[in-house]
């Protein structure tokens, strides 16, 4: 196809317009777009007509949950309330917030601070290295998706978030609980703590959504239902009963009706509510390639891209991709690494990845379905520098593949999706 002597170009996403087909404007927006770009950026098939008007869709997974809810904006906007203390910060983002990344540093206390938040908690002890290791990795879970670094500094007297571990979390009340945390500013400073139960072993991964539900309240995360321990959860709104779960949320004090693994990563309301106060990790921010991952609720398969061009792109124009964030690094190079080819199959709009050439060749021979786009980033062959596996799943159902990074996510895949066959590992990165 040519519009005035210049080749549409296709490949990238195999982004199909539906929802537009009846507004001329947005139409001419994609096809202006698709000319402009040096990338191989839009594939276009009207492929019926639907105007979908304000309504949004949303799905809450990586590859976690398969329920479709489609929200209006001001639904939507509710979900994010449901999680942020409107009452305490008024703000529809933290007002240091400037499109640039912060650095927060946190601490791991022994005693308690000057500024230590309560009044009716016991005796403080300290973190074994296992469960500090934990906090870690819950901080960069965080990480991938909000634009604040996190940097441990034991040394500093004024760390933005501090951690704790008590005896009694509720001196005053015959109730016990996990853990406590919060959050708060003054001015442009921010300052947050979280206090874990001494009788919690953090290192456990049956604890790890506590973790993750106390870094929620340091960063300035709210339950989202009327069920505070100590009686001081914030005025509403809250979530739906049926949506007051750790499907959605890891705030919420409800399991997952849907499985009963505890979450080991931050949800969909979760991600929402903080990307907006905090912005998002779009992955500027290290030296190393970031490769993003997006969820595409169209297809219901994952979009991968090292290109901050493409990723800008795809958060643009595109919104039925959900953005999972900076996903994993890869500091090789064409001379230190092996080339990750990238294939667009036309037949269903989603990508195929592979760094093995005899696969690469076999798919350019005998599926013509398939366009080659070219090499997305390098990764290596082996680890030889304590470089972290990538692993590749078959998805049964539709015929794509599924790539992840994270030992947890694979674990859970193995476990629970049974239509995703187990492939191996594909090649070697680097963590995020």
């Amino acid at each position: 196809m040519h519009l005035n002597g210049s080749p549409l170009k296709t490949g990238w996403l195999g982004f199909i317009i539906t929802e537009y087909s009846e507004n001329a404007l947005a139409l001419a927006l994609a096809l202006a777009l698709a000319l402009e770009t040096n990338q191989s950026i839009f594939k276009i098939a009207i492929a019926k007509r639907i105007s979908r008007a304000l309504i949004v869709s949303f799905f809450n997974r990586g590859i976690f949950g398969m329920a479709r809810l489609q929200f209006t904006e001001e639904e939507t906007a509710a979900r994010i309330d449901a999680l942020l203390r409107a009452d305490d910060y008024g703000l529809s983002h933290w007002s240091s917030y400037n499109g640039e990344q912060v650095t927060f540093t946190y601490r791991f206390e022994t005693s308690k601070a000057a500024d230590f938040p309560w009044t009716n908690v016991g005796n403080t002890t300290g973190f074994t290295e296992a469960e500090k290791s934990a906090i870690r990795s819950a901080l960069q879970e965080y990480n991938k998706h909000i634009n604040i670094n996190f940097v441990e500094d034991n040394s500093s007297q004024d760390a933005v978030l501090s951690f704790y571990k008590a005896d009694d979390l509720y001196t005053d009340l015959s109730v016990t609980g996990g853990g406590r945390g919060r959050g708060s500013y003054s001015g442009d400073d921010w300052d947050g703590a979280a206090v874990f139960n001494a009788n919690r072993d953090l290192s456990s991964q049956s604890e790890f959504d506590l973790v993750l539900h106390e870094i929620g309240h340091t960063l300035g995360l709210k339950h989202p239902g009327d069920y505070d321990r100590g009686g001081n959860n914030p005025a509403g709104p809250f979530l739906p009963a049926d949506e007051d779960n750790e499907r959605w949320t890891v705030m919420s004090y409800n399991p997952d009706p849907s499985t009963d693994i505890e979450p080991d990563r931050l949800k969909f309301y979760d991600i929402m509510a903080l990307q907006q106060f905090w912005g998002t990790n779009n992955g500027n921010q290290d030296s190393a390639q970031n490769v993003m991952r997006f969820y595409n609720t169209k297809t219901e398969t994952h979009f991968y891209t090292a290109n901050a061009d493409e990723r800008d792109q795809v958060l643009a124009y595109l919104e039925d991709y959900i953005f999972e964030g900076n996903m994993f690094d890869t500091n090789a190079t064409a001379e230190s690494g092996i080339a990750v080819y990238r294939f667009l199959n036309q037949s269903t709009g989603t990508h195929f990845y592979t760094a093995a050439e005899a696969e690469r060749d076999s798919v350019l021979e005998n599926l013509p379905s398939y366009l080659f786009e070219g090499v997305a980033y390098h990764a290596y062959e082996t680890a030889d520098a304590g470089e972290t596996a990538l692993f590749r799943f078959y998805n049964t159902q539709n015929g794509t593949h599924f790539y992840t990074a994270s030992e947890a996510e694979r674990d859970y895949v193995i476990n629970t999706l049974g239509h995703l066959n187990y492939e191996g590992v594909a090649y070697y990165v680097d963590m995020a």
